[in-house]
């Protein structure tokens, strides 16, 4: 999990989340669907934007390198690459 400069946590498990905590109570907030399920824990820029990568999913199925970036309180999630499923990198062990 990694933190951002208000206390917020953001992790992956079966999606991309967000952990608020107000007055001791913390609060669970999906981020975005993926479309495919995350791979690995995520990482974040200066700017605040997260990024990573998910094993199934994308164009191809075979999982993406993903950009999540808030703009007025709302997460919109890019897709950078799709991995083809040959030798890209991809998870489908091809």
């Amino acid at each position: 999990m990694i933190i951002d400069r208000s206390g917020n946590l953001y992790g992956t498990a079966q999606a991309a989340f967000k952990l608020t905590s107000t007055n001791g109570n913390w609060s669970f907030n999906d981020l975005t669907g993926l479309g495919g399920t995350p791979y690995a824990k995520l990482v974040m820029d200066s700017a605040g934007n997260l990024y990573g990568t998910t094993s199934d999913g994308g164009a191809y199925g075979n999982g993406n390198v993903f950009k999540l970036t808030l703009s007025n309180g709302d997460w919109t999630y890019t897709s950078l690459y799709d991995f083809t499923g040959g030798t890209d990198g991809s998870n489908s062990g091809k």
